[in-house]
């Protein structure tokens, strides 16, 4: 697998820097606002009959709410990391050269166990992002069945080779969308099925002051991350954890705005720029990582 910089180069234009904030505009949110905000519109509501001889209230209503649900989840994923970087500031430890430092040390001890357990729940947030998207993606096209407005379809429902009839119903251009995160996808879902399924070794590696180091070992002691681009010095198998988030945030950020895109022509939405329509403040470490991501590439 090998990273793709255009992504990276998107994802970075994605995101505004003004006077030391940040702030992230896609195409995706910037529907759901003009969703969220048309909902009780009659006139916009019969322009969802593209595809539909008629479509009610109803369906708009549950699109309004399932992009709110989207953007909760896409939250929980920049509080994660925001909640990782708090725990790196809070713990943070140095170890002088010339000072014995005992191995069960407390501090150093919390600092490797605590973060560890971050990582594997940022796994699972990204996840639950990624299932979100899906009752979206088919409420733009079709309605949903009764019985799936409250057990509600994932993204596995929406994939190439999914037996849910949804997959029959989406149109071409949405499963080009879909089928081209198979390869970055697999590898967070893989991650996140050894974290919380199976047996496995976290490791936190380094000092604080090296950045967040680590490597996700199978039962075999095998590194389940093993891509150049966000390792700590090429080579000895250990990821910077900064690049690495990076680099999944950018998929992310990219995937919300084709996404957004399509979704507004499918239902037709015309609002040029689309992005425009809602700001979505973000932490400065994610911009900067995707930064510093993007310059490492672009040598």
């Amino acid at each position: 697998m090998i990273l793709d910089l255009l992504k990276i180069k998107k994802a970075r234009n994605l995101i505004n820097a003004s006077n030391s904030n940040y702030s992230l505009r896609t195409s995706f949110e910037g529907v759901g606002a003009i969703i969220s905000n048309s909902t009780d519109s009659l006139k916009f509501m019969s322009s969802l009959s593209k595809n539909h001889d008629m479509v009610n209230d109803h369906r708009g209503q549950l699109l309004k709410n399932f992009f709110k649900y989207t953007s909760k989840r896409l939250t929980d994923i920049l509080i994660r990391l925001q909640e990782i970087n708090w725990k790196r500031t809070s713990l943070f430890y140095e170890v002088k050269p010339d000072t014995f430092t005992h191995p069960i040390d407390p501090i150093i001890y919390n600092y490797k166990n605590f973060l560890g357990l971050s990582i594997k729940d940022f796994h699972v947030e990204l996840i639950s992002f990624m299932d979100s998207l899906a009752p979206v993606i088919i409420l733009s096209e079709s309605d949903l069945k009764l019985k799936n407005e409250k057990s509600v379809p994932g993204w596995p429902d929406i994939t190439k080779y999914s037996k849910s009839s949804y997959r029959k119903k989406i149109s071409t251009e949405f499963s080009t969308i879909i089928d081209n995160c198979k390869n970055w996808l697999n590898l967070i879902k893989e991650n996140r099925n050894i974290l919380t399924h199976r047996n496995h070794e976290r490791i936190i590696f380094g000092e604080p002051k090296d950045g967040l180091l680590f490597q996700l070992y199978d039962e075999k002691l095998k590194p389940e991350i093993v891509l150049p681009e966000v390792m700590y010095n090429s080579g000895n198998n250990v990821v910077d954890f900064e690049l690495y988030s990076a680099f999944i945030l950018s998929e992310i950020f990219v995937l919300l705005d084709n996404l957004g895109i399509l979704i507004a022509q499918k239902i037709n939405i015309y609002n040029n720029p689309l992005s425009q329509m809602y700001i979505r403040e973000i932490p400065e470490t994610v911009a900067k990582s995707i930064e510093r991501l993007n310059c490492l590439l672009c040598r």
